[in-house]
């Protein structure tokens, strides 16, 4: 009897098997699918990132701090990771993403809310050191350091830091690489969910244009830059300007006088700038001279002592940027560019009537500019 039944009995166990494998893959399957929705953010960014359920409809709505609606839509997540990205306009459409902001989306499976945390990071250029604010105890996975100027090496290095109890977090670099104004530092903050939020800083700096009254820069969040003009010789007042910095760091000013004129910058002028302690230089001259017959810039960035030996051209034609070139100057400040096709991002050649833009590079990372037309 009992031999009789054991095939059947094995059969039976057979079948049981298959429908546990069965159930175990159509389960992982489920859970494969119908994943939690997480965040990936980039703070400063106005696109969302994440992933949902495999294939679904991701509907999401993004408001600030204060609850006003800042966008809204639908995306399509991918059949196979999950992943999804909001659509992301090619201009700036005068927000990005900031501590405090709501995030909220539903993919018909589950619906989640976001708040951004407060994460801020501060880059002192004097003292060559990062740090800033996250939630307490948190680990963050810091990347650092990309300098301010395409074309120059990128260093990253990362190294995992600890929020302390009051949420404060640092990182001295000067054992490392020493910080100019423009440089940037880096972090990522996972969320216990599994969210991501990467933020970071530029270390500040200041750019003045000769000839020009206005100006810009970054400084501090949610500081206020006041940069001043005086007579080097007599140290005479001659102009200045405050300006209110939000989270993003940018700024854009105006110099006036005490009569609240419009003052250009001339060569001579002493500029000060509370955005850093040394943020204070004697403005240089700068000549150049662009020959549409030879492709060829020359000139000169002046004032050495106080100049990096570094300096960048543009070339632009009906308002457009041709190509670029970072270069580096003689030890007295003077230079001459060959440009050929192949040193250009698109290729273009000198033009009568392109305007250059010579840029020479301060110490500290503070920048002095001119623009030159090409007879």
């Amino acid at each position: 009897m009992t031999h009789l039944h054991r095939p059947v009995l094995r059969v039976i166990g057979i079948a049981i098997l298959v429908a546990l494998m069965a159930g175990m893959l159509i389960s992982g399957t489920a859970a494969a699918a119908n994943r939690p929705i997480t965040f990936r953010l980039y703070t400063g960014d106005w696109c969302l990132r994440g992933y949902a359920s495999d294939g679904a409809t991701v509907k999401y709505k993004i408001k600030d701090a204060s609850g006003q609606l800042k966008d809204q839509g639908t995306t399509q997540a991918s059949d196979v990771t999950g992943s999804f990205y909001s659509d992301c306009p090619d201009y700036y459409p005068g927000w990005g993403i900031e501590p405090g902001y709501q995030i909220t989306a539903s993919d018909g499976h589950s619906t989640r809310k976001f708040v951004i945390p407060d994460l801020r990071m501060y880059v002192n250029r004097v003292t060559d050191a990062a740090w800033g604010i996250a939630p307490a105890g948190s680990d963050l996975l810091l990347d650092y350091l990309w300098p301010a100027y395409s074309g120059w090496e990128i260093l990253i290095h990362e190294r995992h830091v600890t929020a302390d109890e009051n949420g404060r977090f640092r990182l001295d670099l000067h054992k490392h690489y020493w910080i100019d104004g423009g440089d940037g530092v880096g972090a990522e903050w996972t969320s216990p969910q599994g969210d991501t939020v990467s933020f970071g800083a530029d270390a500040p700096h200041v750019t003045v244009t000769l000839g020009k009254s206005d100006f810009y820069g970054e400084a501090r969040m949610y500081s206020t830059a006041t940069t001043t003009l005086t007579d080097s010789s007599t140290h005479e007042f001659l102009a200045s300007a405050s300006v209110d910095v939000g989270f993003q760091q940018g700024f854009t000013g105006t110099f006036r006088d005490a009569d609240g004129n419009r003052h250009a910058v001339a060569p001579g002028d002493r500029l000060k700038s509370n955005v850093a302690s040394d943020a204070a230089f004697i403005v240089p001259d700068i000549e150049a001279t662009g020959d549409a017959a030879t492709d060829t810039v020359t000139g000169r960035c002046y004032q050495t002592d106080h100049s990096t030996q570094g300096m960048h051209i543009g070339v632009y034609r009906t308002g457009i940027r041709r190509g670029y070139v970072y270069a580096g100057t003689e030890s007295d400040g003077t230079f001459s560019y060959h440009f050929e096709k192949n040193d250009f991002p698109d290729p273009a050649v000198l033009k009568h009537g392109d305007k250059l833009l010579i840029r020479c590079f301060q110490v500290n990372g503070d920048i002095v500019q001119k623009w030159v037309i090409v007879p």
